[in-house]
């Protein structure tokens, strides 16, 4: 192993791995990681891949895991371990296996913060925010992200001549434009808090505020859906970003994936990301309100 580079901020840990793979000439992206854990010479353990990317980035496991994996968002809301940290030792098996996971098909990058990457650094890399569910615009810029292939992450740096698809021009004009901005600036806190939430205590709080709208909650009949208003504000390929089912959805019906953030608080972290921000005005105090 010769070259370990910098960690960048906010660089996303597959990516990482594939800078030091591409840098290495090590044959395939799983030899460069075995390679990696025979330099730092560590123990059988089931945390010892992200052990190494973390020696490889002089930081601690616990920050890698934090700052570098989509594990504070797809954690950021728990049933059990409200609370805790995600890169907490004695929950090595929650992220032994999820440090690499992704939230949608294929990785995206923003053209434009490559650009500023290459033209600052000399060089660009994948960036872990932009990888998160229903984040399609860059969050500096406000242009589409560009996806590529899946296994861009571990053999290249962000190129428009990879992209194989992208987002729509936003229109900042439309009604819906204002939520999907609050949902990002809410996914972008999830992955900021260092440690999870507890599930109920986080519907505990927006219920509340639910209940200053008229929003259904199990019990109010005559109220509207929470999902029928997403339904009606939002569009439907973004929805379906989220929620891949979200086209059995029928008017009055509740669709559970989402709804169930106030009916019995059975959610995912990103369901309750849209529903904090369609209840909320301000992303901030959504995320101030958290438990």
């Amino acid at each position: 192993m010769n070259i370990l580079p910098t960690v960048m901020p906010d660089e996303f840990a597959p990516g990482y791995l594939g800078r030091i793979h591409i840098l290495n000439l090590l044959g395939k992206p799983n030899q460069t990681l075995k390679a990696l854990i025979d330099y730092f010479a560590l123990q059988p353990s089931r945390i010892r891949r992200i052990e190494a990317l973390a020696f490889a980035a002089k930081t601690s496991t616990q920050l890698f895991v934090q700052n570098h994996t989509l594990i504070p968002a797809n954690s950021a809301i728990s049933e059990n371990l409200g609370g805790v940290c995600h890169g907490h030792p004695k929950y090595g098996a929650l992220f032994s296996h999820s440090w690499n996971h992704l939230q949608k098909s294929g990785v995206y990058f923003c053209p434009q913060c490559v650009d500023e990457q290459r033209g600052c650094l000399g060089f660009s890399y994948w960036q872990r925010l932009n990888q998160l569910r229903g984040v399609s615009w860059c969050s500096k810029h406000f242009c589409p992200l560009l996806g590529c292939p899946e296994n861009s992450l571990t053999i290249a740096t962000p190129n428009v001549d990879l992209a194989t698809n992208a987002a729509p021009e936003i229109e900042p004009e439309e009604p819906y434009w204002p939520v999907v901005k609050r949902y990002s600036e809410i996914m972008h806190g999830f992955l900021r808090r260092g440690f999870r939430a507890g599930r109920s205590d986080v519907a505990r709080t927006i219920r509340a505020v639910a209940a200053r709208q008229a929003i259904y909650m199990g019990t109010n009949n005559g109220c509207d859906l929470l999902s029928d208003i997403a339904v009606s504000q939002l569009p439907a390929w973004w929805l379906k970003e989220l929620f891949p089912s979200i086209h059995t959805k029928q008017l009055g019906v509740p669709f559970l994936p989402f709804d169930n953030t106030l009916l019995n608080d059975h959610a995912q972290p990103h369901a309750f990301a849209l529903a904090m921000a369609l209840l909320y005005r301000s992303s901030k105090k959504a995320l101030v309100d958290m438990p």
